[in-house]
């Protein structure tokens, strides 16, 4: 539902004056994931290289808000928030390198692979890949754009009610993703050498009570933005 309205506002939005700032961010868009993921990705033979491509992407929003010609208050808020989210991912992507984990694939990409296997897929996996990576980048240069294009040209020159609690949701959902991936690598770092850990499944912390903590306060992240946004959507 929030990719539905983010989507909605990004097609509401390309009617607007903004072109000549999507016009740059595609640009700088398709750049960086060409240096960071396309072309690693085609000489290794391994998509995880778009985790370091996706949220630095991300970082490059946030850079480019600054850029807008609304209220700088507002646009500023969203800038930290993208260079919040973009900037905590991207960091551990780098660890993730410098820690040789990006010598191999991802779990999640060998999956992935199993499920391109299973549905029968012809081209080979170095196209399949590329497929994939700029999918990422597409989103990057269009629904995810949708909050700064709201806010970053808003002139409205006051903060409204609503744009105050998508901002306090924002603060509490990156908090919360923040700590469950924290638990998680505390977790997998206690159970390194045990002959066990295949088949263990991490239960402390906010990994008791839920399945994917990181990943409902990623999604309330993105919602958080979407109610921040609304009072420039209705102006």
């Amino acid at each position: 539902m929030n990719s539905l309205l983010m989507v909605g506002m990004f097609g509401a939005l390309c009617l607007g004056p903004q072109w000549d700032w999507l016009f740059i961010n595609c640009a700088v868009q398709l750049a960086e994931f060409a240096i960071t993921a396309c072309i690693p990705a085609y000489l290794t033979g391994r998509m995880s290289y778009v985790d370091v491509a996706w949220p630095w992407g991300l970082v490059a929003l946030g850079v480019q808000s600054f850029f807008g010609t609304g209220w700088w208050v507002r646009k500023t808020m969203i800038s930290v928030a993208f260079l919040m989210i973009g900037g905590r991912m991207g960091l551990g992507a780098i660890l993730l390198w410098r820690q040789g984990h990006l010598q191999t694939e991802l779990p999640r990409y060998e999956y992935q692979r199993r499920r391109w296997d299973r549905a029968g897929a012809k081209a080979p996996y170095k196209w399949i890949m590329q497929h994939e990576i700029l999918v990422q980048a597409f989103a990057n240069i269009t629904i995810f754009t949708a909050p700064i294009l709201l806010q970053a040209f808003d002139t409205t020159q006051s903060l409204h009610a609503v744009e105050l609690l998508g901002y306090a949701l924002f603060v509490g959902s990156w908090l919360f993703e923040s700590v469950a991936d924290n638990q998680k690598r505390q977790f997998i770092s206690g159970m390194k050498g045990r002959d066990s850990k295949k088949s263990t499944v991490c239960n402390i912390g906010l990994w008791n009570y839920s399945r994917h903590p990181n990943y409902f306060g990623e999604w309330m992240v993105w919602n958080s933005l979407i109610v921040a946004s609304l009072p420039s959507l209705v102006r």
